[in-house]
């Protein structure tokens, strides 16, 4: 099993055919394709709960929230590059992109 016991907390990459998946109590975020097969892994900065994975309209970036932690992490999917988006508060509850756009 990939994501071991626990609640695993999922997102559709919009207008794509991956899914990124992560299990509880687990580091690493895991893609799949929608046959099922595993296409991609990212180890994330520290071990929190993710609370969120939300994917920008377009499907090119996927946000991060983890309890405790005051920064979000933004996956950019093609250049497979894992960024930090500092915030202006201490733990942040959920996230949400523009419908507009990719801000």
């Amino acid at each position: 099993q990939v994501h071991g016991h626990g609640t695993v907390i999922f997102s559709w990459q919009p207008g794509e055919s991956l899914v990124a998946t992560i299990g509880e109590g687990q580091r690493n975020l895991v893609f799949f394709d929608r046959r099922g097969v595993q296409v991609d892994e990212v180890a994330l900065r520290s071990t929190s709960k993710v609370l969120q994975l939300e994917w920008d309209k377009d499907g090119e970036i996927l946000a991060i929230l983890q309890q405790n932690e005051a920064n979000i992490l933004l996956w950019r999917h093609a250049e497979k590059k894992l960024e930090v988006l500092e915030m202006n508060t201490k733990d942040p509850t959920y996230l949400s992109w523009s419908k507009a756009g990719p801000q």
